[in-house]
């Protein structure tokens, strides 16, 4: 993940002087993100006002494209306005992409979690939907994962994109789509070491307990992932 690091610090120019970034290599020869790709995903992030940073925007925007030549899905858990799940769109080619989330915000918490009932009610379904109308074979499931999982349960998936917050939604989502990723298939969650969303890192702990995968924290973000072997 050294290069989509490269690309952040490359942006930095941008987001302290507002201007047109160069596109140009470092002395040591990894490459840096152009202007196009950086803006591109911060106007997604302002747009949709989402909470994940622009690093953290840019791993998944990447890893959309990496993972393109893998037959399967792509699901995201944790839609809140869209602003992920479009910058996957972007990226998706011919799969389909699956959309799981409540779009009313966090209907139930536990012990595990620090987040409270109603955070993130500010969307919509059909705000997200008009937001994504552009893109095809994007399909949306309003509720609470996994129950709305039955129209998926036949589907392998080739990238997952969890951004539940909360442990068991979490859990929920390992166990759901471990046994139907393919080979090289990824896995990245947001907050996987964040201190305000505890429950997810205790999620993949306890899951991963019997698991061949190692799970990779992506340093200088929250997010993890793991590549299904």
């Amino acid at each position: 993940m050294g290069f989509v690091r490269s690309a952040y610090l490359s942006a930095l120019p941008f987001l302290v002087n507002k201007l047109h970034l160069n596109v140009n290599y470092y002395k040591n020869n990894s490459l840096i993100a152009d202007s196009v790709l950086v803006n591109t995903v911060l106007k997604v992030k302002n747009d949709s006002f989402v909470k994940q940073t622009l690093e953290e925007l840019l791993n998944v925007y990447l890893l959309a494209q990496q993972t393109n030549k893998l037959q399967g899905d792509i699901a995201e858990v944790g839609v809140y306005r869209g602003g992920s799940a479009k910058l996957i769109a972007m990226n998706k080619g011919k799969r389909s992409l699956h959309l799981f989330d409540s779009f009313e915000g966090m209907k139930e918490v536990s012990k595990n979690d620090l987040h409270k009932v109603a955070d993130f009610a500010d969307t919509s379904l059909e705000t997200v939907q008009k937001y994504l109308s552009e893109f095809n074979d994007v399909y949306f499931y309003k509720g609470w994962f996994p129950q709305t999982a039955g129209p998926i349960k036949d589907k392998q998936f080739s990238l997952v994109h969890v951004d539940a917050d909360l442990y068991q939604s979490t859990l929920d989502s390992l166990i759901f789509f471990y046994p139907r990723m393919v080979k090289g298939a990824v896995f990245i969650s947001h907050d996987y070491n964040s201190i305000s969303c505890p429950g997810v890192i205790k999620a993949f702990t306890e899951f991963f307990t019997d698991k061949p995968e190692l799970v990779i924290q992506i340093a200088g973000t929250s997010q993890g992932l793991f590549v299904k072997l």
